[in-house]
């Protein structure tokens, strides 16, 4: 599965959720807003 989270500040994380997610072998992804990212584009599979 393909996660993507939103992060505002960098000094908050996912916490114990991400490594769970990485045992699991979910695919992690980021927007961090607070570097002056942009939301990736939508798919649709």
């Amino acid at each position: 599965m393909r996660i993507h989270y939103l992060q505002h500040v960098p000094f908050e994380g996912l916490a114990s959720i991400e490594h769970w997610l990485i045992k699991k072998d979910h695919i992690l992804s980021a927007t961090k807003f607070y570097n002056g990212d942009s939301l990736p584009p939508i798919t649709i599979t």
